[in-house]
């Protein structure tokens, strides 16, 4: 079963009723790291029990440095593959970014069937692969929690994933560590921990205490300063702006009608290679804009409209900062999509 026909029978993917070309990741044709987010919320909101897994490719570098990207894709696209064969039906796989892949499954938490799926899939992934003529033994690193025994929120849940994949790496590489509190709840994982806490400073400003979009222009300070932006912005689908600019400020006029895209997330900056006649060009020469982040809202389908950070130089994003910013939107679409309900 390809994953077409996977999601097609979960329900939340049923709910969303949207083509598969925004659903899936353009690669790896595995869900996207937008809807695997959206989807363990939804889990989460349904108190739905289920294991997230961490999986990378060991030394996945070396491959892109030796044999060159298409060969990297080609490799992802039969890992994908492999994955895909190997896990049931109740479990998804979704390409976090990279060479990093979410695997979320709702098949139960028994500890002894969790260890039995990952050594299987670990099984099959160290079979040699033929890769555009060339022959790899791949391995990879994988940590795994579950919602709700280790944890009741994402950001926790995937900070345990991310321990365990920590020590697995560790450990040499080329295996799994699942979660267990005596082991695992002291370990640091350095770089990953400081994004995890800029999570966790977002997530606090939204105490309810005060009015939603009060809470949201905070955010928006929270998150420029964070990521070191000139600029954020909340354009809702009907026009509604909140913009919070450090330095020069910028009128967002029309913007939904100026910047439509079917894009997740749109990262651009005046040398990318975009027609100097589209709308969004024109948007940009206009308020001085050098660079931009643009994150569709979407929530049960519902199109919400955009979160956009910007920066009057030139600027390329980097993981981590393009992480943290796709999980601003995903908060922020959540907290407006409910905020009637």
């Amino acid at each position: 079963m390809n994953i077409s026909e996977k999601i097609s029978k979960i329900e939340y993917f049923k709910k969303l009723n949207l083509s598969d070309d925004l659903i899936l990741d353009q690669l790896t044709k595995t869900v996207s790291r937008r809807y695997i987010l959206s989807y363990i919320s939804y889990l989460i909101t349904k108190n739905t029990p289920f294991s997230l897994s961490i999986i990378d490719v060991d030394n996945f570098k070396n491959i892109n440095d030796n044999y060159g990207h298409l060969v990297g894709d080609e490799l992802l696209n039969n890992l994908t593959t492999i994955i895909m064969n190997e896990i049931d039906d109740d479990t998804i796989v979704a390409r976090y970014g990279g060479d990093e892949f979410l695997i979320v499954s709702t098949s139960g938490n028994d500890y002894d069937l969790r260890w039995r799926n990952l050594r299987k899939l670990f099984v099959a992934i160290r079979k040699p692969l033929n890769v555009c003529g060339n022959i790899f033994n791949i391995t990879c690193s994988c940590g795994q929690s579950t919602y709700p025994d280790d944890a009741e929120t994402y950001n926790d849940l995937f900070l345990k994933a991310d321990r365990t994949l920590y020590r697995a790496k560790n450990k040499g590489r080329n295996c799994f560590v699942i979660y267990d509190k005596v082991l695992h709840q002291n370990l640091k994982i350095g770089v990953e921990e400081s994004l995890y806490n800029r999570m966790i400073s977002i997530n606090n400003i939204f105490t309810g205490k005060e009015d939603l979009y009060y809470e949201i222009y905070e955010a928006l300070i929270n998150v420029s300063n964070a990521i070191g932006i000139d600029g954020c912005a909340l354009i809702e689908n009907n026009n509604k702006q909140l913009v919070y600019n450090k330095n020069n400020p910028i009128t967002l006029v029309k913007f939904n009608d100026e910047i439509m895209t079917d894009k997740d997330i749109l990262l651009i900056n005046e040398r990318s290679k975009l027609d100097p006649d589209s709308k969004i060009c024109y948007f940009m020469v206009d308020s001085n804009i050098k660079s931009c982040a643009i994150i569709k809202l979407v929530i049960e389908g519902k199109f919400l409209g955009y979160i956009i950070g910007y920066n009057n130089h030139v600027r390329i994003w980097q993981d981590e900062e393009t992480a943290l910013f796709t999980y601003f939107g995903m908060v922020v679409g959540n907290k407006i999509y409910y905020k009637d309900r």
